[in-house]
């Protein structure tokens, strides 16, 4: 996935007191399924609030790098006809984190390591933000509902424990000979495919039938101001 290809907006050349309307504006002027980048002089979660007050269920966004510049991917979604639920968000999660790891190994095996190295950089950022608000948001959700944490949620903890060791192993690899890090990050790649499925078929689907429609929208409001 080529960043550079993508629309974007610098924040840094306008006025700050037309922060939130210029990225309303930009946002505004992107189709369903399209995305925009978005960079920041400063923390984005105040403006990512108030594009969320302005287009509600509207969007998905996800981190792409940090200072001295914050930038932002930020995607246009066409509201789906059963309302804005869980599945919804996840779903395009997992597929964005998709992207980044077959860039990843694109670079690999393309000789580039930097360039492998940029690309799970961002790959790790987001994957441990997705694990964290999963475990602080969506289990507990799950758990509360079902009157237990004995269930698909502590197996899924279990796996996260798996999936950052081998995270940390394939970081490691990356500033090795290529031919190890590719072995690491297909066997890392191969594990998040089948945890993925698992979660959008049986779990994610689960808790939207668990919710009332107004809670899982709540929720994923919840996902998008998760730091």
């Amino acid at each position: 996935m080529r960043y550079e290809t993508k629309p974007s907006l610098d924040l840094a050349t306008t006025a700050p007191e037309r922060h939130e309307a210029a990225l309303i504006e930009a946002f505004d002027r992107l189709n369903p399924g399209d995305s925009i980048l978005v960079d920041s002089p400063h923390p984005p979660l105040s403006l990512l609030h108030a594009l969320q007050k302005a287009r509600k269920g509207q969007f998905e966004w996800a981190p792409v790098d940090h200072p001295p510049c914050w930038r932002v991917e930020i995607c246009r979604r066409a509201a789906p006809e059963h309302g804005w639920q869980v599945h919804d968000t996840l779903a395009w999660e997992h597929a964005r984190l998709d992207e980044e790891q077959r860039a990843t190994l694109a670079a690999i095996a393309a000789g580039d390591m930097p360039e492998a190295r940029r690309h799970f950089l961002l790959f790790e950022r987001r994957l441990n933000r997705h694990i964290h608000f999963e475990e602080e948001l969506l289990f507990p959700a799950f758990e509360t509902r079902m009157g237990t944490a004995d269930g698909p949620t502590r197996a899924m903890r279990a796996e996260h424990r798996e999936i950052r060791m081998m995270l940390e192993r394939a970081a490691r690899s990356l500033y090795g000979p290529a031919e190890t890090a590719e072995e690491a990050c297909r066997a890392l790649h191969a594990v998040l495919e089948e945890h993925d499925f698992r979660e959008e078929a049986a779990f994610y689907d689960v808790l939207d039938r668990l919710l009332e429609p107004e809670e899982s929208a709540q929720l994923v409001e919840r996902i998008h101001g998760f730091a």
